[in-house]
């Protein structure tokens, strides 16, 4: 696991636990936009993979 995830971890955790101690919702879009956004990352690295692999 790199230094830039493992940041971005631990400080949505933290906002997680403040956001929940003061009662508030969540700033996060609903569960399909995050797997959108995965989906969108993973095709990224995909065509990175497939651009170094076939030298396109």
């Amino acid at each position: 696991m790199n230094k830039e995830l493992g940041f971005a971890i631990l400080g949505g955790w933290i906002l997680g636990v403040i956001f929940g101690f003061f009662k508030l919702p969540l700033p996060v879009p609903p569960f399909e936009g995050l797997v959108a956004a995965a989906a969108c990352l993973l095709g990224q690295v995909t065509y990175t993979l497939i651009k170094q692999k076939f030298g396109f």
